[in-house]
């Protein structure tokens, strides 16, 4: 899913049908992240559940490669705060304001006790996630079920800035914590869709 435009046109010829939600969605607690460069298509919505196509995947040498954070714990979806310019002002008729769009959230986990080593590799999308002109990477959510949280289409989602921190500390019989986030634009989450594979994706993140 590309960047999402709240301002269609032209509109549809009647008001959207809103859906019944037959079952309650919760994604629960994401412990890990899968990264993809954008460009080639990974998975199908059949696909994504798949062992061999997340084996093949990550074991794949080009930009089909995926790869798969080591668990995190403490991560959170922060909300989105809409952008309303001139509302109770004199800049527009009856101060009624208008929508400017919604901001860019930054979800944050925490690894805790891993080396340097892996730290310095995850480093290394920060390059890959760079916002030079539109999104380069796409990811993929774990739960602590197990559960992929992906599009509907089985694509990932685009994300910008993927960065973690310095190791650090709080001394004596505390745990070493590096943290890690990225930036979703505004409407990122309008078509995610909760998985459930047929294998056990967990037993595939690095320790």
């Amino acid at each position: 899913m590309g960047q999402f435009n709240p301002f269609v046109c032209p509109k549809s010829s009647a008001l959207t049908t809103i859906p019944s939600t037959d079952c309650p969605i919760r994604w629960d607690q994401v412990i890990a992240f899968a990264v993809h460069r954008k460009g080639s298509s990974l998975f199908t919505p059949t696909t994504i559940k798949a062992s061999s196509n997340w084996t093949d995947a990550i074991a794949d040498t080009d930009d089909g490669k995926i790869t798969l954070t080591p668990a995190f714990s403490g991560w959170t979806f922060p909300k989105s705060e809409i952008t309303i310019e001139g509302e109770n002002d004199n800049s527009t008729i009856g101060g009624l304001g208008s929508i400017g769009g919604g901001n860019v959230i930054r979800p944050v986990g925490t690894f805790r006790n891993k080396s340097s080593a892996a730290m310095k590799a995850l480093s290394s999308y920060t390059a890959e996630s760079s916002n030079d002109s539109a999104p380069k990477v796409e990811v993929f959510f774990i739960n602590v079920y197990g559960q992929i949280i992906a599009n509907s289409d089985g694509t990932g989602f685009d994300a910008t800035n993927i960065t973690v921190t310095d190791t650090y500390s709080d001394g004596l019989k505390k745990d070493n914590m590096n943290d890690v986030s990225m930036s979703l634009p505004y409407g990122w989450s309008f078509d995610a869709t909760l998985y459930t594979p047929s294998f056990d994706i967990k037993a595939l993140l690095p320790k």
